[in-house]
């Protein structure tokens, strides 16, 4: 059986508790978290202890700017401690990792008031104490969507920039938040980095999306680049339709997995999109997935205990959204599909609270806990 722990975060985290030995999906747990009605969980990971620790946004009631938000938790989903960040602009945490010495690292964006908002990441310790701060700071703004730690102790970040056609942004740190070296790319249109890994031979590969490639839409984006960002190779992969790269995993055997989104070819409806690549830039496979005549959106993928998981949601436009999460095996084919509902409103007796994922993390136990947030008319919340 697999069991899911999920936090939600509405002002509030729900936290589902997921084992997976069968197809059958068991919520052992679920858990909110929060007063705000706009705030929302975007990353979690599983320190070396067996905790959790969740990175959003909150925004008090009445305020008009964002604070970085972070909640570490036990393993059965009890709050051990909750901190919040904030400068007298907004500030957002998109992305944590380990930093190797039993701290975390978040990223995100941060600005003073009136300033453009500028990549940042941030240090805290076990405890949740800051360790440093450090901003990249550069004409076009920045906003971090993923960070790792990477093999030489330090940390790189990408993102886009915040001008109106975005330029990714890549940002290399070192062990201490000092900055190493930042670079922008993309042409006159626009490109964006949502998510990075480390390969094995220390080269990096992002992924994201890119206008500038054919006469369409966006396509999905493959960039690859050294420890100095210098530019190795890239593949755009997609057509005259929309496309976009969300997230990767390195599979077992050495390869690329990367999930995003594919227009369905109506005008609203989307598509998982999820390709498998190959060292030289080859599909091995792909697979599409999702209901028909919905927008069916990626938000993370994984490498599970067995196979892969991806999540998201699915938006039928008659209802709420429901946060969906997606089991495949190394081949591509479906193990197991589990959409998680929210709570009706005792306000409203017939509207359900949507619900998104938008992070998974597996578990030492073998389970899997999901995070994201939750709320109704599409108003945040946060599930873990």
């Amino acid at each position: 059986m697999k069991s899911f722990a999920i936090f939600f975060f509405f002002s509030a985290f729900l936290t589902f508790h997921v084992s997976a030995q069968t197809d059958e999906v068991r919520i052992d747990w679920a858990k909110t978290f929060g007063k705000s009605s706009d705030d929302v969980a975007n990353d979690i990971l599983e320190d070396a202890e067996g905790n959790l620790v969740l990175v959003g946004t909150t925004k008090p009631k009445g305020a008009r700017l964002k604070d970085l938000d972070i909640l570490k938790l036990s393993a059965d989903g009890s709050l051990l401690w909750g901190k919040k960040f904030g400068k007298s602009g907004n500030d957002v945490a998109n992305a944590i990792a380990e930093a190797g010495d039993g701290g975390y690292v978040v990223a995100g964006t941060s600005s003073l008031r009136g300033r453009t908002n500028q990549l940042s990441i941030l240090k805290i310790s076990q405890g949740g104490v800051q360790v440093w701060v450090n901003t990249y700071k550069n004409r076009q703004g920045g906003e971090a969507t993923d960070i790792i730690r990477t093999s030489d102790g330090g940390f790189l970040a990408v993102g886009h920039t915040r001008t109106l056609a975005k330029d990714a942004l890549v940002v290399k740190f070192g062990q201490y938040g000092d900055v190493e070296w930042g670079k922008t790319f993309g042409g006159p249109q626009n490109e964006e980095a949502t998510a990075v890994v480390q390969l094995p031979d220390g080269n990096f590969v992002l992924t994201g999306k890119t206008n500038a490639k054919s006469g369409g839409g966006s396509d999905l984006w493959l960039l690859y680049f050294d420890n100095r960002g210098r530019v190795l190779r890239e593949f755009v992969y997609g057509g005259y339709r929309n496309e976009s790269g969300e997230a990767l995993a390195l599979t077992r055997d050495g390869n690329l997995l990367v999930a995003g989104q594919q227009d369905a070819g109506d005008a609203i409806s989307k598509k998982i999109w999820i390709l498998k690549i190959g060292q030289n830039g080859k599909v091995l496979w792909e697979r599409t997935f999702g209901q028909a005549g919905a927008e069916n959106v990626v938000r993370t993928l994984i490498r599970g205990h067995a196979g892969y998981l991806v999540g998201g949601y699915v938006n039928t436009f008659s209802g709420s959204r429901e946060a969906w999460v997606l089991s495949i095996n190394e081949h591509g084919k479906r193990n197991w599909e589990k959409r998680f509902e929210g709570r009706r409103n005792p306000t409203l007796k017939v509207k359900k609270e949507g619900t998104e994922a938008r992070a998974l993390v597996a578990t030492r136990d073998g389970g899997y806990v999901l995070a994201g947030n939750s709320g109704l008319f599409l108003m945040n919340k946060l599930i873990i």
